[in-house]
């Protein structure tokens, strides 16, 4: 593949934030405020102790997981699906990602910027996802009925691989 097409980064803050998702293999992140678990596979939780000092958010699932793995320690915030939370500047939505149990994606809307950035995580299509009533649709829709939320600005998809 030409590397000019080939981008890779060690991890990603989010554009706009000081958040970091599925980036705990690289310690605690300078600037970064909130660290967002997609779901509890090892590629995605790998660094993450006892010890860890920084705040989590993540799926009730998730939290659960973590806490057996690691006992009490750590500092763990519960998103609810479909519904925002405000995280400092930010409004945060989880999404069912239909990945594995507890697992999420994640809407960041940036009111100071107007914008909307998706992180999906390791997520499973499915056409109901954009059919059936959910947040999601109202950040994809055209119709003039909709909650006149901003659209989606840029998608992180994720596409992990490990050689």
């Amino acid at each position: 593949m030409d590397s000019r097409f080939v981008k890779l980064f060690k991890f990603i803050v989010m554009i706009d934030t000081s958040f970091t998702v599925d980036a705990f293999c690289y310690a605690e992140i300078p600037g970064c405020t909130c660290y967002f678990l997609s779901h509890f596979h090892f590629d995605h939780f790998r660094g993450i102790h006892k010890n860890f000092k920084g705040d989590i958010y993540c799926s009730e699932v998730t939290k659960n997981l973590l806490r057996n793995a690691y006992g009490l320690g750590l500092v763990i915030n519960v998103l609810e699906i479909e519904k925002s939370t405000k995280i400092g500047d930010v409004e945060v939505t989880a999404l069912d990602a239909n990945h594995c149990p507890g697992s999420l994606m994640f809407l960041f809307y940036v009111p100071s910027k107007q914008k909307t950035y998706l992180h999906t995580g390791d997520f499973r299509y499915t056409p109901s996802m954009l059919t059936h009533p959910s947040i999601l649709t109202n950040y994809l829709s055209d119709d003039s009925s909709s909650k006149k939320l901003p659209r989606i600005h840029s998608i992180f998809l994720d596409t992990t691989c490990h050689f």
